[in-house]
């Protein structure tokens, strides 16, 4: 029976496994890609996600293609999601030294939580 086990074992192809660090960095890429929307979990998801594939590299070896896949995701969602973030704060602070929008601000913000937006910052008006 030992034979026959053997003979079977041979004959099947072996298949690199990837590692867990490969498919970490590819499962963070993924993540950082899907969390575009939220606007705060890309970076820090992608983050992870290249460093998990740089734990991956050996040198003198190629990258597994996992890693690689990550790597590229990974990349995609930070530079997505640093490019929001520089957006929302140029199209926010214009808005926040309007006068009128920030009256439209204050009034939201003491109707929903009591204290107007200035009392919450604890900051003047813009207009004065």
């Amino acid at each position: 029976m030992d034979f026959y086990q053997n003979a079977n074992n041979n004959n099947r192809q072996s298949t690199a496994r990837p590692s867990g660090f490969s498919v970490a960095s590819f499962v963070f890429g993924i993540f950082a890609m899907i969390t575009l929307c939220t606007g705060l979990l890309p970076v820090p998801l992608g983050s992870l996600g290249i460093l998990f594939a740089v734990l991956t590299y050996r040198k003198g070896k190629k990258l597994p293609s996992f890693s690689l896949a990550g790597l590229c995701l990974s990349c995609v969602g930070m530079i997505f999601g640093i490019t929001l973030y520089i957006y929302t704060a140029i199209s926010i602070l214009p808005l926040l030294n309007n006068p009128e929008y920030r009256q439209e601000l204050n009034a939201y913000y003491e109707s929903v939580l009591g204290i107007s937006l200035d009392e919450l910052l604890g900051e003047y008006p813009a207009g004065e």
